[in-house]
């Protein structure tokens, strides 16, 4: 298995060696001012925490849809969330599958709790929107940083992929930036270059692109 940058840019792994390379983690005080925020407008989110057993926590009547619940299968368990705030290394928090009117009010809320990064996205997989929240200045782009800077890799030899609001600053910030046709209007303005998604074999482009783009 390859290095892998999980958690929208929180943690950062090389499976190769089972070292991290980057680790971003709320503040206790920070995981619950945002805890109690989300709280605040009706909403119980999943919290990606550090855990031997377990890697997200969720309360007995979690707001997430009944589909992602589903699929976190074994890797979530229940109990207190503000106890898991308070006494567990946070990530991020999450709810998926919920209308935009529900959680826009919550994202702008959050994103003046300590400056924590919160976007809000159309839901690939489960439909409606998402709320995805890490600590201040935590994205995608951290973690490849951090993976960068450990390797020695300048970033203009980074060349990023992506379709949604959360890779926008990885997207940025690459040396080449390519888009999937289709995805978020923002990640595509930030792009170079389009591919088509995986199911049209969009995927095959990027051998070409990383053979005979000239990193500058």
């Amino acid at each position: 298995m390859l290095p892998a940058v999980l958690i929208d840019g929180a943690l950062g792994m090389d499976f190769r060696s089972g070292e991290r390379f980057h680790q971003a983690c709320f503040a206790p005080a920070a995981a619950l001012e945002a805890l109690a925020t989300f709280q605040a407008h009706g909403l119980d989110p999943c919290i990606y925490v550090e855990h031997p057993e377990f890697d997200i926590v969720i309360s007995e009547a979690p707001s997430t849809c009944a589909e992602h619940l589903t699929n976190l299968g074994s890797a979530a368990a229940v109990g207190d969330l503000f106890d898991t705030a308070a006494s567990l290394e946070v990530y991020a928090f999450s709810v998926l599958g919920l209308s935009k009117q529900r959680l826009g009010a919550v994202a702008d809320a959050l994103a003046l709790v300590a400056g924590s990064t919160a976007v809000l996205y159309p839901e690939p997989d489960y439909g409606q929107f998402g709320l995805i929240v890490n600590s201040p200045g935590v994205t995608k782009w951290t973690g490849v940083l951090a993976y960068c800077r450990q390797e020695g890799i300048g970033r203009e030899e980074v060349l990023a992929v992506g379709d949604g609001l959360n890779d926008i600053a990885m997207l940025r910030h690459a040396g080449v930036a390519v888009a999937v046709r289709g995805g978020a209007p923002e990640a595509i303005a930030e792009s170079e270059h389009l591919i088509d998604d995986p199911g049209a074999e969009g995927w095959a482009r990027i051998v070409d692109l990383v053979n005979f783009i000239p990193f500058v």
